[in-house]
């Protein structure tokens, strides 16, 4: 049964200690001035039961269910999120994002993986956009981890203003929700001890993939 919103507790924190390594190499995102995202992506389909990688190609940004007119388009070449990470935590994140959203089994879903930093005394900005909705039919957000940070609550809101749910997020809680319904957000984060960075890890799973061959030819990269 499709669901609105929900926040499931999957993981152990020690559960997730396989993408360690994963958040740790993420290369920064080139597309953010203020340099402290860092991401990559990759696109995954079901097939009985078990996750498998498809091809890869950059990541077509999505405003709204209707897309923007060719040569508004946003393209976005991200690096790979490489293979040997879709084991263990990644993949039962996956299987119930996809169980619990019902999406179809034939449906290929994207997976973000970002790092948002935060250095000193300056916030930083989970959702750069501010509350907005993907595009996607569902979207789910796993939290990987959380180091030396406050802020970052996941907020769930029925448009850009109105809060009708909000929660810290902590290691291994993942949020599931219906974006064709509710806006969402994650509030500023700074460190908690400014002599040292913070961190706060997040795996995104939505469908449609984004694929940019899969809507216009006419794109522009940004």
């Amino acid at each position: 049964m499709k669901m609105d919103y929900d926040v499931v507790n999957l993981f152990s924190e020690p559960e997730l200690s396989g993408l360690t390594s994963l958040f740790a190499t993420l290369p920064v995102d080139p597309y953010l001035k203020a340099g402290f995202r860092a991401k990559s992506i990759m696109r995954v389909r079901i097939e009985n039961g078990t996750v498998r990688k498809e091809t890869h190609e950059p990541l077509q940004i999505l405003s709204s269910r209707k897309f923007v007119a060719p040569g508004g388009t946003i393209i976005r070449d991200y690096p790979e999120i490489p293979e040997r990470y879709l084991n263990g935590a990644l993949t039962r994140a996956i299987l119930t994002y996809v169980e619990r959203c019902a999406i179809e089994p034939q449906r290929e879903i994207l997976v973000q993986a970002h790092r948002i930093t935060s250095i000193g005394k300056a916030p930083s900005l989970p959702v750069t956009e501010g509350p907005h909705q993907d595009g996607m039919d569902y979207v789910g957000m796993l939290c990987v981890s959380r180091e030396n940070i406050t802020g970052g609550a996941s907020q769930v809101l029925a448009d850009r203003t109105t809060v009708l749910f909000e929660r810290t997020l902590q290691p291994g809680d993942l949020l599931l929700m219906d974006d064709q319904v509710y806006f969402h957000y994650a509030t500023p984060t700074s460190c908690v001890d400014q002599a040292r960075n913070g961190y706060r890890d997040i795996l995104i799973f939505s469908t449609p993939s984004a694929r940019p061959s899969e809507f216009v030819s006419a794109v522009e990269y940004l």
